[in-house]
């Protein structure tokens, strides 16, 4: 969660303003074709509904043991 705050800013609104990476991955989503996803926030980047999704994954997966090798797949495809 922590890094995510990093990533979206804390100047960000939920109205497309803000200044963190997150802001710029949904303006220039459409420069690499990779505005076609629904966000749920108004947003199209398919970078950002990628990283949303994975981190919601790994919030389920660090709830129980086991989990290392799908752990590992999520925070490799994060960086």
């Amino acid at each position: 969660d922590e890094w995510w705050a990093f990533y979206a800013g804390s100047l960000e609104a939920g109205t497309a303003n803000g200044f963190g990476p997150y802001i710029l991955a949904e303006k220039r989503s459409k420069n690499f074709g990779t505005n076609t996803c629904n966000v749920g926030n108004g947003g199209v980047s398919c970078v950002n509904k990628h990283l949303i999704d994975r981190t919601n994954n790994l919030k389920v997966l660090m709830q129980s043991e086991g989990n290392s090798a799908e752990i590992l797949q999520d925070v490799k495809c994060m960086r």
